[in-house]
Formats: structure tokens, sequence, C-alpha cells
């Protein structure tokens, strides 16, 4: 049900939150998911306590969301552009020759069959650390653990992946 508190700040304000989150994520579609997602928080947050701000606090909620999406946004296009460099490396681009093409599937399940073969710890470190771009301090306050833990954890992947990609690279040779 919904809290009639929060259900009129939302509807009184809407309008400028969707032009602040547009402002961070330069998208009003975006910003449109990102106030949504902020309702839903807020309005948790305001059954669960009591608030001397709530405008101010449903404001903070969709900063947060929206810093969030660009964040995540940005490392996605990193990983992108790092693909198409990899890509191009290989020499996949225009030319598509069948040789090329298997070595870079075979290089692929390789490190596939390297990364889960990993704890269940250290694969969502991983993830967490390449995919979401999360800083160590925040993978270690996610999931519990010590900022060492995670930097061993993070050690450990990088090795065995790189031992991974020598394997493979002299098996190709």
């Amino acid at each position: 049900m919904l809290d009639q508190t929060s259900l009129s700040i939302y509807n009184e304000h809407r309008r400028a939150v969707i032009q602040y989150a547009a402002s961070i994520v330069r998208d009003g579609s975006l910003a449109e998911d990102v106030v949504q997602e902020a309702f839903l928080r807020f309005q948790a947050a305001m059954h669960q306590e009591r608030m001397e701000n709530p405008i101010g606090y449903f404001y903070r909620i969709v900063r947060n969301l929206a810093t969030d999406m660009v964040r995540t946004e940005r490392r996605r296009g990193e990983i992108m552009a790092e693909s198409a460099a990899h890509i191009g490396w290989l020499g996949l681009t225009e030319e598509r020759c069948p040789e090329r093409h298997t070595l870079a599937c075979a290089e692929a399940d390789c490190i596939r069959a390297a990364i889960e073969g990993l704890s269940e710890r250290c694969h969502r470190v991983f993830y967490l650390r390449r995919y979401e771009g999360m800083t160590l301090a925040g993978i270690a306050d996610t999931m519990d653990i010590s900022v060492d833990a995670v930097r061993h954890d993070i050690k450990r992947v990088m090795k065995l992946l790189t031992a991974s990609q020598r394997r493979f690279n002299a098996l190709s040779l």
C-alpha cells in the first residue's frame, strides 16, 4: 500500500527530481528510471524511519542512483572499448577469417573455463571489480570481508587468468 506522505512528495517534486536526475545521467528516459527506483527506495525508507527532511532524502537517493548509473555506464563503455581493441588485435574486424575466429573462440573458452574454476567468493570479487568498477573498499564492504582479502582474491584471479592465457598461447603456437 502506498504511503500518502511519500506519494504526495513524489507527485509534488516529480518533475523537478526528473530534471535533477537528467542533469546527472544526461538522458530523460534514464532519469525517469532513476526517479522510479528512487521512489521505491524512498517509500521503503519512509516506513522504516522518521525523517527530518524527507524531500532532501529523496533527492539524495536520486543523486546516488544517478551517479551509480553513470559510473556503471562509463565502466561498460570502457569494457566495450577494451573488447573492440582486443578484437582488432586478433584481426577480427572487417575481414572474418575462420581460423582467427576459431582461435578467438578457443581463447574465450579457455578464459571462461579458468573463471568457472574460481571459488564463488573470488568470482564475485572479480565481477564486482572488473564489471561493476567497484573499489577494493567498496567490495570489502559489500561482501563483508577485509580489503586485504579482496586484494588477495584479485591477485589470485589475475594469476589464474595469466597462467590460463600462457597455457593457451603455448598450445596455439
